[in-house]
């Protein structure tokens, strides 16, 4: 599992990812858990916060994590629909890895809490259509993360196409929400690799040196 030398220690980075239906039941599903667990693991071993939605494949995932690495209170904020309570996964009220789960009473609050909670984000895969309220889920939160922090970072992966790919495409070079740290090469890697461990070590890399560069007072 990559984790990063310098620490994440201030970092609140916000998941956004999910499985394109055209990937589902294909061998590249495995790539979203591949990628999610190199950004989880790296950023919860270095002391950096995450901002998530629950979902019952993703919850489980994280929690396992969590437990490995070790985790504080706080460290994971953990969203939920209040609507799905009862149909939560149990791994979602364990105090130890999530402390108290936040409650939303509707997907757009919930999406603008996480947003506003976080200071980074990463965007990867998301379905194209289909979706409820008819705004694909990642471009609607990479939107309200942009209006609470338009300076980011925010990081799009194209690894997983979806509407992230579309995004991406969407995109002018060198625009003042990606990357800070990065050389042109690299940031095209995020946006290109097909390799998610590449991508997810570049974001992690590019967190670490705003971590370094906040903690040094510059």
């Amino acid at each position: 599992m990559t984790t990063t030398a310098t620490s994440l220690k201030g970092i609140r980075l916000m998941l956004s990812a999910s499985l394109p239906d055209e990937l589902v039941g294909t061998p590249r599903a495995q790539d979203l858990y591949d990628l999610l667990g190199v950004l989880v693991g790296g950023v919860l071993s270095s002391d950096g916060g995450l901002v998530l939605g629950g979902h019952p494949t993703v919850t489980p995932l994280v929690h396992r994590i969590g437990q490995t690495v070790g985790v504080v209170p706080g460290q994971i904020q953990l969203f939920q629909l209040e609507q799905f309570r009862d149909k939560a996964p149990a791994e979602a009220f364990d105090e130890r890895i999530f402390g108290q789960v936040r409650w939303c009473v509707n997907m757009a609050s919930m999406r603008d809490c996480m947003a506003r909670e976080a200071n980074s984000a990463v965007f990867a895969g998301g379905r194209t259509s289909g979706n409820v309220g008819g705004m694909p889920g990642i471009r609607d939160e990479f939107e309200r993360f942009l209006k609470h922090h338009p300076g980011g970072p925010a990081y799009l992966l194209g690894s997983l196409d979806g509407e992230a790919a579309k995004l991406i495409a969407e995109s002018r070079p060198g625009v003042a929400w990606g990357p800070k740290w990065l050389s042109v090469r690299e940031r095209e890697l995020i946006a290109a690799s097909d390799s998610v461990d590449l991508a997810a070590s570049l974001v992690l890399t590019d967190l670490a040196s705003i971590a370094a560069d906040t903690q040094s007072g510059r």
